[in-house]
């Protein structure tokens, strides 16, 4: 139904106490199972509408019923207008003065199916093709409308009433016409009607649906008391203004939301959307995103009084404060801007500073200042820095490095025989784990003396992590399922103990290729960090039917987490996507995981590659960097510095931050083309192609040829 509120109210309501950082449930009459709606009184009470009785709350926080279905019928609206209060039984509509507790029938007003209304007007629907207008003291007035003659009542339509106008939309008009005339233009889904006219206002409107067809369907319409006008398709948010004398006479996306999103127009112009799949709640206000946490129930019905949320399914009724909401924009940084010192080949931040490198130069960077307060000359490029206490180990081509921050002093601990290919370094208070190739050492922090290594058997051999006195090393493996007769890769998490030798404690996935059977799609690991309990690792999948489904020990436990078509790994082909997973690291068992999956849309919801760069995790939050295809989920409306993301070209650098449990994403987000460096709760560094055209949302300006290192710090 399409809730329409005037005036709200600006302060909480009298009676209640209010959680304010957690949903809370309030206490119902006693046995209520059918409610309707959830509203504020004129005298700013908390109204309930059930289907036999209309309850208002007390200011002694008891219930009491103020009202009773007319004729013992099936109440299935109920409006509470300026002075008087309507409701639609048995497709009748009554009418009853506010607080005069008497309902009566109007005249001549059968076969009302939907139902709005604006100040004391009275707006309805039915699927005889007729719109209904009432203001009390004068005559019911029904008009027959050919466009709504298509309407089926058992459809979902959006209504909506301002002034002399009026607005509905129809679910599937689209594909009608696109099957008379193969014309894809959306059109003649959504109307607005004026006195003795009737406009298409279709024009602009996003109505493919997920498979780039264009009859996709139409959801939502609805209007806030300041007059916007709000609409949803399965392709997002979208809202017009309805002032001819503004500038915005179009529609205009908000937000690329997919599936059915349900609509409640709340104070002014702000606007609350629910997505009944992910239970994903969020507040459009003052031009700004915001993510509520998911509620405890369904939401049929919403209201704002304050700065307090009212949502009702039909047997509960729940609160919260959207103080608790959070900005899906990024937080404002300290520092953003162009570093200035070419492309960089590795970076940290420590000790609150910011230490990056280059070809042959360790910069240190304060995080109020983009010039670097010291540099120390390598001999080599870095492949990657890791911290433990005052000391910064470094991995280059031809050595490992141990970096003094307080001393600015640099000292080889150990020079390779042969140059690697590729090196990762990570350290804690005692050891420091070293990879160059396959081969893994592991040095003494006090002494820098060499205390045990190992070659790992595998094809590729990726990323190490060192933790509790245990080595992490994630990778993969080139098999063969010789019953498919189907080459396959196996990715793997081994963990090791650290003594006088290394000695492997289990492994996580690492399936033969027979052992595969129906999940065949090539999987790698490429980075693995680790907290006291648990292990976090980034890889990629090529496709859905994976091992990364299960719980690493077995083929049958399933352990993704998905709620929307960005982590729900259907339509995927073999496009290779990130999947990140949290480990038990006692035992190897993964506890849950997903994946991060870019969509064509809006012309396809086949997925797209998403490349993994960077991980972190501060057991609160994962933090992950890619390298995607077009497009991430609401690419073009997640702004930073105020700025949305320029236009799409070869490839975006995307900074992906997701609750540890997984449930939700705290922003998903790209400057445009580069590659993520570095990412974690501490800053971001990037290599853009400098001074580009497609990258304009970026501060500053880096070299005008070649590439540059961009950094963002919180």
């Amino acid at each position: 139904m399409t809730l329409t509120q005037e005036n709200p109210p600006s302060a909480s309501l009298p009676g209640l106490s209010f959680i304010k950082e957690t949903w809370t449930k309030t206490n119902l009459p006693t046995n209520i199972s059918d409610i309707i709606s959830v509203q504020v009184s004129k005298n700013d009470k908390l109204v309930l509408a059930t289907k036999k009785q209309i309850w208002q709350y007390q200011n002694n926080g008891t219930w009491s019923a103020i009202a009773f279905s007319p004729n013992a019928g099936n109440i299935s609206q109920y409006l509470i207008a300026d002075t008087v209060a309507y409701v639609i039984v048995n497709s009748l509509a009554y009418e009853m003065q506010l607080e005069a507790g008497q309902w009566k029938v109007i005249a001549n007003s059968s076969f009302v199916d939907l139902a709005t209304v604006d100040s004391d007007t009275l707006w309805g629907i039915n699927e005889g093709g007729y719109l209904h207008k009432y203001t009390p003291g004068s005559t019911w007035i029904k008009t027959e409308i050919p466009a709504l003659k298509l309407w089926n009542s058992n459809q979902s339509v959006g209504i909506a009433a301002k002034g002399n106008n009026f607005w509905f939309g129809l679910k599937y008009r689209a594909k009608e016409l696109f099957d008379l005339d193969k014309n894809s233009i959306a059109r003649e889904t959504v109307w607005q009607i004026e006195k003795d006219k009737q406009t298409d206002i279709t024009e602009n409107l996003g109505l493919l649906n997920l498979s780039g067809k264009p009859f996709g369907a139409f959801g939502q319409l609805c209007i806030t008391p300041s007059g916007v006008l709000y609409a949803s398709t399965e392709q997002g948010i979208w809202q017009r203004s309805i002032d001819n004398s503004g500038n915005n006479l179009e529609w205009e996306q908000l937000r690329s939301q997919t599936g059915n999103i349900r609509l409640f127009p709340l104070n002014n112009s702000s606007l609350l959307t629910y997505n009944s799949r992910s239970q994903e709640v969020l507040l459009w206000n003052n031009q700004t995103w915001y993510s509520i946490p998911k509620p405890p129930h369904e939401i049929l019905s919403a209201i704002l009084v304050g700065d307090t949320l009212y949502v009702a399914n039909n047997n509960s009724l729940s609160t919260i404060s959207i103080k608790t909401a959070k900005s899906l924009e990024l937080p404002k940084p300290r520092m953003a801007t162009y570093l200035n010192l070419g492309k960089l080949s590795a970076a940290i931040y420590c000790q609150n500073q910011l230490f990056v490198s280059n070809e042959n130069t360790l910069f240190t960077l304060n995080p109020n200042n983009s010039e670097p307060i010291s540099l120390t000359s390598l001999s080599t490029t870095t492949f990657d820095m890791s911290n433990s206490g005052e000391n910064i180990f470094i991995a280059t081509k031809t050595e490992l490095l141990k970096y003094n921050i307080i001393q600015n002093n640099l000292t080889t601990v150990f020079i390779n025989p042969t140059s690697p290919t590729k090196a990762r370094i990570d350290c804690d208070r005692n050891f420091t784990a070293y990879l160059a190739d396959k081969v893994i050492r592991i040095f003494d922090n006090s002494t820098n003396n060499l205390v045990t290594q190992i070659t790992i058997k595998a094809d590729f051999v990726e990323d190490i992590v060192i933790k509790n006195n245990q080595l992490y090393v994630v990778g993969y493996n080139n098999q063969r399922n010789t019953t498919q007769k189907q080459p396959v890769q196996s990715a793997f998490l081994r963990c090791f103990q650290i003594s006088n030798t290394l000695t492997q404690l289990w492994q996580t996935w690492g399936f033969a290729g027979n052992e595969l059977g129906n999940d065949m799609a090539d999987t790698r690991m490429y980075r693995v960090v680790a907290s006291d309990r648990e292990v976090v690792v980034l890889g990629e999948s090529a496709g859905g039917n994976t091992a990364f489904r299960w719980n690493g020990k077995d083929l049958s436990t399933p352990t993704l987490i998905a709620y929307d078509i960005f982590n729900d790994a259907f339509d995927s082909k073999s496009a290779h996507f990130s999947y990140y997973g949290i480990i038990d690291a006692s035992t190897g068992t993964v506890k849950r995981g997903q994946f991060s999956i870019p969509r064509l849309l809006p012309f396809s919801s086949r997925s797209n590659t998403n490349r993994v760069r960077s991980l972190a995790y501060d057991e609160s939050n994962v933090y992950v960097g890619t390298l995607s295809a077009f497009q991430i989920s609401d690419r073009s409306f997640t702004k930073f510095l105020g700025k949305k993301p320029p236009v799409y070209k070869d490839g975006d650098a995307t900074l992906l931050k997701v609750s540890s449990d997984l449930a939700s994403r705290d922003f998903w987000f790209t400057p445009g083309n580069g590659q993520v460096l570095c990412f974690d709760e501490n800053c971001v560094v990037i290599n853009v192609a400098a001074d580009t055209p497609q990258n304009p949302l970026l501060n500053g300006k880096g070299r005008v040829n070649g590439e540059d290192g961009y950094v963002i710090i919180w």
